[in-house]
């Protein structure tokens, strides 16, 4: 077996709770591992009640209310062993499914969303896996990185005899890189907030005074209805958080990089989706504030707590194409942010497999049920090309509520 072979989503790491399961009193010690300690909240309340600012963690380009240790594989062939890496590891994987011989988008990761991530202050090291046959260098890419600052380590996994010596490196360098780029606690001196909408809420004014008040630096930024990647360029602009009032067809969705706090609008969709929003139609801006005040201080959100993300450029989703079973359900995510909900799901549970639409589109697929998953809102695509087939069942998040609920409703289909 190659090390490209390794199934991304069929490992024998760690057994994690899927994100659906967890409690919400455990939600505010999940932020991708960084665990928040008792004398930093006190420390932080003293602060907040003072009107000092935050306490947050030192990283080469400022001090962020997250810390981050991403690891990337730079190209699709590297994506199993990477997800087996940030697994036992414990690091943020970025997916990556552009092919080692697509020059135009190794380069496009390379130097630019590289370089952006490696700015962010909430970015504390990053480490790129290779498979080798890249038509761009890791080591290259690894040093322009160094060269902003940011800590980064790199592997080429072709370079090892065999996987288990390259996964020992591998683990190695993931916890020098760790050590390398300790962060340590200081004062966030500016609180950077972008505020994002589609419609102006109409409680913008009192709620920018308010906030100005509470010494946070607040841009506007006004979301267009078309463009798709809006939220992931906000993210990577380097703000510390983003609040998005939704709009009312979409679906509450964050980001990997910067923490997005949502509130919702009174649509019926989003009313049927309430607890997915960190924040009500109803809230009042003293609410709206104390939100805020809670993510800047370290507490996750609802889209972290859950891990939907939104993509962060072309190729920042897996290729999902698992091996077809009878016996066994294929699900297929009908928008982008359920990809890391469905791999915890089939991670945790056996019986089900799964495919991406281009993997199943035109195949003749062997399953006992094909079961296609959406959020119920505008982004859900595929929906609309499967209105006359009779083959496969839909569920989105809109009929139960929760991805607890949804989870439920598709393991009762086993």
């Amino acid at each position: 077996m190659t090390p490209t072979d390794r199934s991304p989503h069929r490992h024998s790491s760690l057994h994690r709770l899927p994100r659906w399961e967890l409690s919400s009193h455990l939600m505010p010690a999940i932020i991708s591992g960084v665990k928040p300690l008792r004398f930093l909240t006190d420390r932080l309340t003293r602060r907040q009640n003072g009107h000092q600012g935050f306490i947050g963690f030192r990283h080469a380009n400022g001090v962020g209310i997250r810390s981050k240790y991403y690891v990337i594989p730079l190209s699709r062939g590297a994506s199993g062993f990477t997800r087996a890496i940030a697994i036992d590891a414990s690091l943020a994987m970025i997916e990556n499914q552009t092919l080692a011989s697509d020059l135009t988008a190794l380069q496009e990761v390379a130097q630019t969303f590289l370089p952006q991530l490696a700015r962010h202050r909430h970015t504390a090291g990053i480490f790129i896996i290779a498979v080798g046959d890249e038509s761009i260098s890791a080591a290259e890419i690894a040093a322009e990185v160094q060269a902003i600052g940011t800590p980064c380590e790199y592997i080429v996994i072709n370079e090892f005899p065999d996987l288990e010596m390259a996964t020992n490196l591998a683990l190695g360098t993931a916890q020098e890189l760790k050590t390398m780029a300790l962060s340590g606690i200081d004062r966030i001196e500016e609180s950077d907030l972008t505020i994002a909408y589609q419609e102006e809420p109409a409680c913008l004014t009192e709620l920018l005074a308010l906030l100005e008040k509470n010494k946070f630096t607040v841009r506007l930024h006004h979301v267009s209805p078309t463009d798709k990647g809006e939220m992931s360029s906000l993210a990577l602009e380097g703000s510390h958080a983003i609040l998005s009032f939704v709009a009312e067809d979409q679906y509450p969705s964050g980001t990997l990089v910067t923490p997005v706090i949502t509130v919702a609008s009174d649509s019926d969709f989003h009313r049927a989706i309430s607890t997915e929003f960190d924040l009500s139609y109803e809230s009042s801006v003293a609410e709206i504030l104390q939100k805020v005040q809670e993510v800047f201080g370290m507490i996750p959100t609802i889209s972290e707590g859950l891990g939907i993300h939104e993509p962060l450029f072309k190729g920042n989703v897996p290729s999902l194409n698992d091996l077809a079973d009878p016996n066994e359900i294929c699900l297929i995510p009908a928008n982008p942010v359920l990809i890391s909900f469905l791999i915890d799901l089939v991670s945790n549970q056996s019986g089900f497999f799964l495919k991406d639409w281009e993997s199943f589109v035109g195949q003749d697929v062997a399953a006992k049920k094909i079961l296609v998953i959406g959020t119920g809102g505008a982004g859900d695509e595929i929906f609309n090309s499967l209105e006359s087939d009779s083959s496969v069942k839909k569920l989105s998040v809109s009929e139960f509520g929760s991805f607890h609920g949804l989870a439920a409703a598709i393991l009762a289909e086993a």
